[in-house]
Formats: C-alpha cells, structure tokens, sequence
C-alpha cells in the first residue's frame, strides 16, 4: 500500500469505458509510466475517438492490486492494476468508507448483532 495515494486521470475509450461502468472489466493496462501505486484511484475520462473530445462522462476505481512487467506476459514498462469500484455516495474506495458510510455499516451491524440476540436494536 502506498504511503500517499495519488489520483491519475486517464483517456479511456468508449468500449472498455463502458466496461468498466457495467462492473465487467475490473482491471485496467498501461502504460507504467505515471508511478501507480496500490491505494491510488484512477479517474478514467471516457474519450470519443470519432471527435477528438472527452465526453464529460468519469468513473473512478481504486487500485488495489499491480503487476508490473516483464512478468507473467506483461511487457517491460506497463502494468495490469486490478480495481475495485468507490463507495456510491462518497467516491472513497470501499475499503476504506466515509464517515458516514462507516457509520450506516457499523449501524445495521449494530442492528442484527441485537437482533439475534433477540434484543431490540
């Protein structure tokens, strides 16, 4: 895990944008040149070859997991980060939720802890 976590925006094109969207492609290859570290998030920029323009439209993804090259078929100089998907109400990763995420979560644990001691919450 990295000391300080760095966001990186990213061209993304719109296919495998819209991978990422629909929670099929969970990993992402590149080129390792911009220092990635585990803990970073990436901001991937859908960008529409057809007009040379960004859509406006994001998606952000926290890495949680880098292979770097030569190693296991992955070319000298890039890498595969594996992703994880942002809390939906605060973009914090899941790992590591917002405070008001941590405490809806510590709340309905809370809540079925007492529920099946037979206790009301």
């Amino acid at each position: 895990m990295s000391e300080r976590a760095k966001g990186h925006r990213l061209k993304t094109w719109p296919a495998p944008f819209l991978a990422v969207r629909l929670g099929e492609k969970t990993h992402e290859f590149r080129k390792d040149d911009r220092g990635f570290a585990t803990g970073d998030t990436l901001v991937l920029e859908e960008w529409d070859p057809q007009t040379g323009r960004y859509t406006g439209q994001q998606e952000h993804r926290r890495v949680t997991y880098i292979s770097r090259g030569p190693q296991f078929g992955i070319p000298e100089g890039y890498c595969v980060m594996s992703l994880e998907p942002p809390c939906r109400r605060c973009l914090s990763s899941v790992a590591r939720l917002c405070a008001m995420c941590v405490g809806e979560v510590a709340g309905a644990a809370a809540g079925a802890t007492a529920a099946a001691k037979g206790a009301q919450p």
